[in-house]
C-alpha cells in the first residue's frame, strides 16, 4: 500500500507540473491560483481539465473552482479524489 503522505507529495508535483505547462511560468503549491499569471477562467477550466485527465478523476467543480485558494489546496482535493477518500 502506498505511503499517503509521498502518494499526496507525487500529487502536488505533477499538479504544480500541469500548472507550469499551462502557464508557461514556474508555480508552486503555496501560490494562490487567482494571483498566478497570466491565470483566466478558461486557462483553468483547462487546466483541471488537464489534471483530472492524468489522475482518471472528476472534481466537484464547486469545491475545485471556488474552494481552493491556492494550489496546494487543490493539490489535497485531487489527492483525495484519486485515493478515494474524498467524501
Amino acid at each position: 500500500m502506498p505511503n499517503p503522505t509521498e502518494t499526496a507529495a507525487a500529487v502536488g508535483v505533477a499538479v504544480c507540473d500541469l500548472f507550469t505547462q499551462e502557464l508557461k511560468t514556474p508555480v508552486q503549491l503555496d501560490d494562490v491560483i487567482e494571483e498566478l499569471p497570466n491565470i483566466e477562467s478558461v486557462r483553468f477550466m483547462r487546466i483541471l481539465t488537464r489534471i483530472e485527465d492524468h489522475f482518471e478523476i472528476v472534481l466537484d467543480d464547486d469545491e475545485a473552482v471556488f474552494g481552493a485558494t491556492t494550489v496546494g489546496e487543490l493539490a489535497q482535493i485531487v489527492a483525495e479524489s484519486s485515493s478515494g477518500t474524498h467524501v
